[in-house]
Protein backbone atom coordinates (compact mmCIF):
# COMPACT_ATOMS: atom_id res chain seq x y z
CA UNK A 1 0.00 0.00 0.00
CA UNK A 2 1.33 3.43 -0.89
CA UNK A 3 1.64 5.82 2.03
CA UNK A 4 3.29 9.21 2.52
CA UNK A 5 4.69 9.08 6.04
CA UNK A 6 5.00 12.02 8.41
CA UNK A 7 8.79 11.97 7.95
CA UNK A 8 8.60 11.97 4.14
CA UNK A 9 10.56 15.19 3.67
CA UNK A 10 13.54 13.70 5.52
CA UNK A 11 14.05 11.18 2.70
CA UNK A 12 15.84 11.80 -0.57
CA UNK A 13 14.37 10.00 -3.61
CA UNK A 14 17.20 7.45 -3.69
CA UNK A 15 16.31 6.36 -0.14
CA UNK A 16 12.65 5.60 -0.84
CA UNK A 17 10.26 4.70 -3.60
CA UNK A 18 10.48 7.68 -5.96
CA UNK A 19 6.70 7.98 -6.38
CA UNK A 20 4.99 11.03 -4.87
CA UNK A 21 3.20 8.65 -2.51
CA UNK A 22 5.84 5.96 -1.89
CA UNK A 23 5.27 2.23 -1.54
CA UNK A 24 8.33 1.85 0.67
CA UNK A 25 10.92 3.80 2.65
CA UNK A 26 14.51 2.81 3.25
CA UNK A 27 15.34 2.53 6.93
CA UNK A 28 18.89 1.18 7.15
CA UNK A 29 21.79 0.61 4.80
CA UNK A 30 23.54 -2.80 4.75
CA UNK A 31 26.68 -1.39 3.18
CA UNK A 32 29.66 -3.58 2.32
CA UNK A 33 33.24 -2.61 3.16
CA UNK A 34 36.69 -4.12 3.61
CA UNK A 35 37.87 -5.19 7.06
CA UNK A 36 41.44 -6.17 7.90
CA UNK A 37 43.35 -7.39 10.95
CA UNK A 38 45.62 -4.62 12.23
CA UNK A 39 48.03 -7.12 13.79
CA UNK A 40 48.64 -8.66 10.38
CA UNK A 41 48.60 -5.65 8.05
CA UNK A 42 49.48 -1.99 8.40
CA UNK A 43 47.18 0.62 6.83
CA UNK A 44 49.69 0.93 3.99
CA UNK A 45 49.66 -2.83 3.37
CA UNK A 46 45.88 -3.24 3.53
CA UNK A 47 43.77 -3.20 0.34
CA UNK A 48 42.35 0.20 -0.55
CA UNK A 49 39.88 -0.79 -3.24
CA UNK A 50 37.74 -3.55 -4.69
CA UNK A 51 40.35 -3.88 -7.42
CA UNK A 52 43.10 -4.52 -4.87
CA UNK A 53 41.37 -7.73 -3.76
CA UNK A 54 42.52 -9.32 -7.03
CA UNK A 55 46.20 -8.54 -6.34
CA UNK A 56 48.15 -11.84 -6.12
CA UNK A 57 50.01 -10.55 -3.05
CA UNK A 58 46.84 -11.19 -1.05
CA UNK A 59 46.53 -14.83 -2.12
CA UNK A 60 45.63 -16.93 0.92
CA UNK A 61 45.00 -13.83 3.06
CA UNK A 62 41.33 -13.23 2.16
CA UNK A 63 38.23 -14.97 3.52
CA UNK A 64 34.81 -14.28 2.01
CA UNK A 65 31.26 -15.52 2.42
CA UNK A 66 29.91 -17.82 -0.27
CA UNK A 67 27.41 -15.99 -2.50
CA UNK A 68 25.53 -19.23 -3.09
CA UNK A 69 24.53 -19.36 0.59
CA UNK A 70 24.75 -15.75 1.82
CA UNK A 71 22.67 -12.83 0.58
CA UNK A 72 25.19 -10.16 1.56
CA UNK A 73 27.99 -12.18 -0.05
CA UNK A 74 25.96 -12.37 -3.24
CA UNK A 75 25.67 -8.58 -3.12
CA UNK A 76 29.48 -8.44 -3.00
CA UNK A 77 29.75 -10.75 -6.01
CA UNK A 78 27.22 -8.70 -7.94
CA UNK A 79 29.08 -5.46 -7.20
CA UNK A 80 32.44 -6.96 -8.15
CA UNK A 81 31.07 -8.21 -11.45
CA UNK A 82 29.38 -4.90 -12.20
CA UNK A 83 32.59 -2.98 -11.47
CA UNK A 84 35.20 -5.12 -13.19
CA UNK A 85 33.64 -8.21 -14.79
CA UNK A 86 34.06 -11.94 -14.37
CA UNK A 87 37.78 -12.03 -15.22
CA UNK A 88 38.35 -9.86 -12.16
CA UNK A 89 36.06 -12.07 -10.06
CA UNK A 90 38.15 -15.06 -11.16
CA UNK A 91 41.26 -13.37 -9.77
CA UNK A 92 39.54 -12.66 -6.45
CA UNK A 93 38.38 -16.27 -6.22
CA UNK A 94 41.97 -17.42 -6.73
CA UNK A 95 43.05 -15.28 -3.76
CA UNK A 96 40.24 -16.12 -1.35
CA UNK A 97 38.89 -18.87 0.86
CA UNK A 98 35.08 -19.05 0.84
CA UNK A 99 32.98 -19.95 3.88
CA UNK A 100 29.25 -20.59 4.13
CA UNK A 101 28.34 -17.81 6.57
CA UNK A 102 28.73 -14.08 6.03
CA UNK A 103 29.68 -13.66 9.70
CA UNK A 104 32.34 -16.39 9.68
CA UNK A 105 34.68 -14.17 7.65
CA UNK A 106 34.85 -11.26 10.08
CA UNK A 107 35.08 -13.67 13.01
CA UNK A 108 38.04 -15.37 11.37
CA UNK A 109 39.79 -12.07 10.60
CA UNK A 110 39.26 -10.86 14.17
CA UNK A 111 40.94 -14.05 15.43
CA UNK A 112 43.88 -13.56 13.07
CA UNK A 113 43.19 -16.63 10.93
CA UNK A 114 42.96 -14.46 7.82
CA UNK A 115 44.00 -10.87 7.24
CA UNK A 116 41.17 -9.54 5.05
CA UNK A 117 37.45 -9.90 4.47
CA UNK A 118 34.60 -7.99 2.87
CA UNK A 119 31.54 -7.75 5.07
CA UNK A 120 28.65 -5.60 6.19
CA UNK A 121 29.45 -2.47 8.15
CA UNK A 122 27.49 -3.78 11.12
CA UNK A 123 29.93 -6.67 11.50
CA UNK A 124 32.89 -4.30 11.37
CA UNK A 125 31.31 -1.92 13.87
CA UNK A 126 30.65 -4.73 16.33
CA UNK A 127 34.24 -5.95 16.09
CA UNK A 128 35.66 -2.47 16.61
CA UNK A 129 33.34 -1.90 19.59
CA UNK A 130 34.47 -5.21 21.09
CA UNK A 131 38.09 -4.09 20.92
CA UNK A 132 39.13 -6.60 18.27
CA UNK A 133 42.25 -5.72 16.24
CA UNK A 134 40.43 -4.78 13.05
CA UNK A 135 40.01 -1.69 10.89
CA UNK A 136 37.51 -0.44 8.32
CA UNK A 137 38.29 0.45 4.70
CA UNK A 138 35.74 2.06 2.41
CA UNK A 139 36.88 0.98 -1.08
CA UNK A 140 38.15 3.82 -3.25
CA UNK A 141 35.47 3.03 -5.85
CA UNK A 142 32.82 3.42 -3.15
CA UNK A 143 30.25 0.81 -2.21
CA UNK A 144 26.86 -0.12 -3.59
CA UNK A 145 23.98 1.88 -2.14
CA UNK A 146 21.74 -0.87 -0.76
CA UNK A 147 18.68 -0.35 1.39
CA UNK A 148 16.66 -2.29 3.91
CA UNK A 149 13.19 -0.82 4.11
CA UNK A 150 9.69 -0.86 5.49
CA UNK A 151 6.42 -1.04 3.59
CA UNK A 152 2.74 -1.75 4.11
CA UNK A 153 1.37 -4.97 2.66
CA UNK A 154 -1.31 -4.68 -0.01
CA UNK A 155 -4.86 -5.03 1.29
CA UNK A 156 -3.64 -4.49 4.85
CA UNK A 157 -6.42 -5.17 7.37
CA UNK A 158 -5.11 -2.74 10.00
CA UNK A 159 -4.11 0.16 7.81
CA UNK A 160 -4.14 2.84 10.51
CA UNK A 161 -1.80 0.82 12.73
CA UNK A 162 0.44 -0.01 9.78
CA UNK A 163 0.75 3.66 8.85
CA UNK A 164 1.68 4.54 12.43
CA UNK A 165 4.33 1.82 12.33
CA UNK A 166 5.82 3.28 9.13
CA UNK A 167 5.82 6.70 10.79
CA UNK A 168 7.81 5.21 13.65
CA UNK A 169 10.21 3.20 11.47
CA UNK A 170 11.13 6.36 9.55
CA UNK A 171 11.70 8.43 12.68
CA UNK A 172 15.02 9.48 14.26
CA UNK A 173 14.05 7.43 17.33
CA UNK A 174 13.84 4.23 15.28
CA UNK A 175 17.06 5.06 13.43
CA UNK A 176 18.86 5.41 16.76
CA UNK A 177 17.58 2.01 17.90
CA UNK A 178 18.74 0.40 14.65
CA UNK A 179 22.15 2.03 15.08
CA UNK A 180 22.65 1.30 18.78
CA UNK A 181 21.22 -2.22 18.91
CA UNK A 182 22.19 -3.51 15.46
CA UNK A 183 25.14 -1.31 14.41
CA UNK A 184 23.14 -0.53 11.27
CA UNK A 185 23.58 2.80 9.52
CA UNK A 186 20.38 4.80 9.15
CA UNK A 187 19.50 6.42 5.84
CA UNK A 188 19.13 9.79 7.57
CA UNK A 189 22.10 12.12 7.94
CA UNK A 190 20.35 13.49 11.05
CA UNK A 191 21.43 10.38 12.95
CA UNK A 192 25.20 9.79 13.09
CA UNK A 193 26.43 6.36 12.09
CA UNK A 194 27.70 3.72 14.51
CA UNK A 195 30.85 4.55 16.47
CA UNK A 196 33.97 3.58 14.55
CA UNK A 197 32.41 3.93 11.11
CA UNK A 198 32.76 6.91 8.74
CA UNK A 199 30.11 9.60 8.52
CA UNK A 200 27.53 9.04 5.81
CA UNK A 201 28.31 12.44 4.28
CA UNK A 202 31.95 11.38 3.78
CA UNK A 203 31.14 8.14 1.95
CA UNK A 204 31.23 7.43 -1.77
CA UNK A 205 28.53 5.29 -3.39
CA UNK A 206 27.70 3.74 -6.71
CA UNK A 207 24.32 2.50 -7.88
CA UNK A 208 23.24 -0.95 -6.76
CA UNK A 209 20.60 -2.21 -9.19
CA UNK A 210 18.56 -4.47 -6.92
CA UNK A 211 16.25 -5.60 -9.73
CA UNK A 212 19.18 -6.64 -11.91
CA UNK A 213 20.89 -8.32 -8.96
CA UNK A 214 17.79 -10.43 -8.37
CA UNK A 215 17.17 -11.32 -12.01
CA UNK A 216 20.78 -12.36 -12.68
CA UNK A 217 21.44 -14.16 -9.40
CA UNK A 218 20.97 -17.73 -10.61
CA UNK A 219 23.25 -17.29 -13.62
CA UNK A 220 25.87 -15.27 -11.75
CA UNK A 221 26.09 -17.75 -8.88
CA UNK A 222 26.44 -20.57 -11.42
CA UNK A 223 29.37 -18.72 -13.03
CA UNK A 224 30.91 -18.22 -9.61
CA UNK A 225 30.51 -21.89 -8.67
CA UNK A 226 32.29 -22.88 -11.87
CA UNK A 227 35.35 -20.93 -10.69
CA UNK A 228 35.72 -22.83 -7.41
Amino acid sequence: EAYKCVNHNDFSPENRDSADIPKYYGTSMPLQAIMYNTNMLTPEQAPKSWKDLADPKYKGEIVLGNPASSGSSYAQLFMMNELYGMDYVKQVVANATYVASSTAGPDSVARGEYAITVTGEANIGKKIAAGDPVAYVLPEEGTGLRLEGSAILANCKNLDSAQKFIDFMTSPEAFQIVRDECFRRAVSTKVPGPVGLPDLADMKFFKYDAAKAASTKKALVAEFNALL
